[in-house]
């Protein structure tokens, strides 16, 4: 059903029945029987925005910008019609904004989004508290890295407290610093209720606090005096105990009212209630040190005392304790040590017959030299605290207290309660959990009276105490201190009676139980489960009759009676093998046809047997390991190599790799032949130093007819620093080969031709990763350089050098020159005067950049013009170097047919 609603007439109309009537029927309504609060277009002013309801019946549409392109400015304000919680959204940074503050001009917006394409909320675009300007005087605008106002502000959980309440201001903390105690609020008129605090002298200067009216000598009233405030010198008995005021200026001047006219000295040796019921005498002065108009007075160290023959005949030995009265001599004048003692003189003076009272006598705390500094990151210099007498919580804070190494039972500890809240209590030692004093053995001992060694502690016969004895004193038997005896509980106790050669077992009932040894040659037989075992004789034993297989009694059986007729191992072996007529080099087998054993000739005898000696590797495959005449361990591998080279000319590796650090030195006539590229002949990680992996054994005659094939050689680059490394190096080689194997990771030369190698061949080998591959140089002379690949070498791809009649044919070369770019050659040939390179063929080889990040410089370089007769012909160098393809400074070069140049032309020429 639709509804139409019109506040232009007066009526509701109503479809209604609209299959049937196609709202043809309609029933009027008039406005009136509507609710008066009914919601209608007519309750917002404005034309859109977001609903909001302001009051009952009121109602508001929030505007809002839904398609805005840029950002809200100032100026996007009431005046346009936005108000407080107005939304502002721009499409194009996909940002979204709300108003905070609508004035015109003024207008506030924050974002409320991140950055554009689906950022999540920008905490980072919320504005920065001001501490400040909230209030927070003690801070910063930027509190993470100012110091923190400490007469302000609370310091946290001190000493890593957790909860909240462990705070404190620490404006509230007495410091040592400086004019601290001048800092606080004063009181000018103290009453004897007030309380102070003070360190307890008898009991090792505990802080407490006293009344100021149960000081001594002080308070408005008047005080005890004992002799704990009268005190003799203990060298000088005239001598009397002195006390320093601190906190007072120099040249303080001080008047002073006697309280009481009624006052009579009092000797150093009496005590004295002054209850203002004593007299004083007359003429009498009293001064410390220096008397005005008078000099100085009186021995140097004491506190008070009288004029030495002045008024009053007073004696020098008698402390003079006064209070009101009138001083005849008109006043009286004292003064009083610095703390220092350092000579400095505080005077105070009384004037006779005055009634001012001394007022404001403060006394400074030295807070020594131990302070906290800008504690909290206080900056003030004056906010420090001493802190070694702060109990911390940090390490170590209880070890650096002195030690009492034989503490008593008084002596106290502090706890915490845990039956109330965890207050700090005192405990003494002797009341803790378990006894915390000390105990004497003594009490336990009532069979010795005093301890001595290997002693044992057992319960007395009543089983009322503990008592000490030696073990010899007890009288029965003992098996690891288990009583002998039946046994319960599963607990071994071995039984009263026993005897050489018994056995125990376990019984139906779990006890240790004891068999006794039994009949000579029987045997202890189990009887299965559930049930005990039993000494038993041997089944079908006997004695083997001398008379039937040892007749002649010469300890020697015949074969036919189970023996093998012979005194001595290898005669034994020799008789049953029938060794004896065999054929010599003959192996014992297993006879196909008849399946007996039989001397046979060893496979291949008849050509002289396999000469060849195998080696495996550390971690070559068991199967293969069992076939191997050694196997090495993966330290200095070519040891046991160099060993079977000793005694055979051909030594074969199995599969696996073999760590060398030293050379393999072959000879004449002889060949190592691998299982393919997974045996690989390694040099050991941080070798760093110089090596040949592979020398020839004679550099000065020479050596022929070697071969190396069928390997993999890894100099181990990636696992070097420093050292010249090469693979394998000839010198003075007739007839040697290289070929089929894998040459990588070598630091310098892969191959190297060092000098005098003739009719030699490198052919078919994989070179990759090194720093030169295959080199002939030295003179070397009909060598071929054949079918290898070369692929990222870091220099020259090939290297000849004073070399002639050198064949460089149908390699493929890729990606030479890595170590520089456009720096290196795919094949490069060179001389000097005297040693020439003449007569090379450079013929059918394939070079390639190999898109690589450097790239060589020519794909054939021939450097020297001491390089004669050079052929160069059939070479494709399509797309190969840098500078050009080809580089020509010899004499004579033979530019031959078929040479496809890097752009893709045919060359004639350099």
């Amino acid at each position: 059903m639709g509804v139409q609603l019109s506040d232009q007439g007066s009526i509701i109309k109503t479809a209604y029945e609209a299959e049937a009537n196609a709202y043809t029927d309609t029933k009027n309504t008039t406005l009136a029987s509507l609710d008066a609060n009914a919601l209608l277009d007519s309750d917002f002013a404005a034309a859109e925005g977001f609903m909001r309801k302001t009051g009952a019946g009121a109602y508001e549409a929030i505007k809002t910008n839904m398609s805005a392109a840029v950002t809200p400015t100032v100026n996007e304000d009431s005046g346009d019609g936005y108000a407080v919680g107005s939304r502002w959204f721009d499409t194009t940074a996909d940002k979204e904004y709300v108003c905070l503050d609508a004035t015109v001009g003024a207008a506030v917006w924050i974002e409320t989004t991140g950055g554009g394409g689906g950022g999540v909320t920008a905490h980072s675009a919320l504005t920065e508290l001001d501490y400040t300007s909230a209030g927070h005087t003690g801070f910063a605008a930027n509190p993470a890295v100012a110091n923190l106002d400490m007469n302000s502000k609370k310091i946290e959980n001190l000493l890593a407290g957790s909860a909240a309440a462990d705070s404190v201001r620490y404006d509230q903390v007495l410091r040592r610093a400086a004019a601290d105690i001048n800092s606080f609020t004063e009181k000018v008129t103290p009453i004897n209720a007030d309380v102070m605090l003070i360190e307890d002298s008898t009991a090792f200067y505990a802080k407490k606090k006293v009344q100021v009216g149960n000081l001594p000598s002080g308070g408005s009233s008047l005080p005890v005096i004992d002799t704990t405030n009268i005190v003799k010198g203990s060298v000088d008995a005239t001598k009397l105990m002195r006390f320093d005021v601190g906190g007072i200026a120099h040249d303080t001047t001080r008047v002073m009212t006697v309280p009481d006219a009624n006052i009579t000295l009092c000797d150093t040796a009496e005590v004295m209630l002054l209850d203002g019921s004593q007299t004083m005498g007359n003429n009498l002065s009293v001064g410390l040190h220096y008397v005005f108009g008078q000099g100085y007075r009186g021995t140097s160290d004491s506190l008070f005392t009288t004029f030495a023959g002045g008024p009053g005949s007073a004696d020098s030995s008698r402390l003079i304790i006064f209070g009101k009265s009138t001083i005849q001599t008109g006043r009286m004048s004292f003064a009083i040590l610095d703390a220092a003692k350092t000579g400095t003189v505080i005077a105070m003076q009384m004037e006779g017959g005055t009634d001012t009272p001394i007022v404001d006598i403060n006394y400074g705390l030295d807070m020594n030299t131990k302070k906290i500094e800008n504690l909290l990151a206080g900056s003030a210099a004056a906010d420090s605290v001493r802190y070694d007498q702060v109990m911390r919580r940090a390490a170590g804070d209880i070890n650096s207290f002195a030690e009492k190494t034989t503490p008593v039972n008084a002596d106290m500890v502090i706890i915490e309660d845990s039956a109330a809240s965890y207050a700090k209590k005192k405990v003494q030692v002797g009341n803790l959990p378990g006894g915390g004093g000390s105990t004497t053995w003594t009490g336990l001992t009532d069979t010795l009276g005093v301890i001595t060694a290997n002693q044992l502690v057992v319960g007395n016969a009543t089983g009322t105490s503990l008592q000490f004895i030696a073990p010899s004193a007890l009288n029965v038997d003992k098996v690891d201190s288990c009583d002998a005896g039946v046994a319960t509980g599963n607990v071994f106790k071995i039984p009263a009676s026993i005897a050489q050669g018994d056995v125990f077992f376990v019984d139906a009932s779990g006890n240790i139980v004891r068999l006794g040894a039994g009949t000579t040659g029987h045997f202890l037989k189990t009887q299965g489960a559930a049930t005990n075992p039993v000494w038993a004789a041997v089944p079908g034993g006997g004695d083997m009759l001398k008379s039937t297989y040892d007749s002649n009694e010469d300890g020697i059986f015949a074969i036919a009676q189970g023996g093998s007729g012979q005194t001595t191992a290898q005669a034994a072996i020799d008789a049953l093998s029938a060794v004896s007529g065999a054929t010599n080099e003959h192996v014992l087998t297993k006879d196909t046809g008849t399946g007996n054993a039989s001397w046979k000739a060893a496979p291949g005898a008849a050509s002289g047997g396999d000469a060849a000696y195998t080696i495996a590797a550390n971690d070559t495959p068991a199967t293969l390991k069992n076939r191997a005449d050694v196997s090495c361990n993966a330290v200095s591998d070519e040891t046991d190599i160099n060993t079977a080279f000793a005694t055979y000319d051909t030594v074969k590796l199995t599969e696996g790799t073999f760590i060398i650090d030293g050379s393999i030195s072959m000879g004449s006539n002889q060949s190592l032949i691998g299982s393919g590229p997974r045996t690989i002949i390694k040099l050991k990680d941080s070798f760093n130093s110089g090596i040949s992996m592979f020398v020839n054994s004679d550099t000065t005659g020479g050596n022929t007819h070697m071969l190396i094939s069928n390997l993999t050689i890894d100099g181990n680059r990636a696992n070097q620093t420093t050292g010249y490394q090469y693979g394998i190096v000839w010198d003075t080689v007739t007839e040697g080969a290289i070929k089929d194997c894998w040459v990588k990771g070598l630091r310098t030369d892969s191959i190297r031709f060092i000098a005098d190698c003739k009719h030699c061949q490198i052919i078919d080998n994989f070179f990759v990763d090194s720093k030169w591959g295959p080199c002939v140089e030295g003179g070397s002379e009909y060598v071929l350089v054949e079918g290898n690949t070369i692929w990222k070498i870091l220099m020259d791809g090939i290297y000849i050098e004073k070399a002639s009649h050198v064949s460089v044919k149908n390699n493929t070369i890729v990606a030479s020159g890595q170590f520089s770019d456009n720096s290196y050659a795919g094949i490069f040939l060179s001389a000097a005067v005297g040693e020439e390179a003449n007569y090379c063929d450079i013929q059918g080889n394939t070079i390639r950049d190999g898109g690589e990040t450097n790239n060589p410089q020519y794909a054939i370089k021939i450097n020297s013009a001491h390089c004669n007769h050079t052929l160069i012909a059939n070479n494709d160098c399509y797309d190969c170097a840098q500078a050009g393809t080809f580089y020509d400074n010899g004499t004579n070069t033979n530019w031959g047919a078929g040479n496809r140049k890097l752009n893709g032309t045919w060359a004639t020429g350099a």
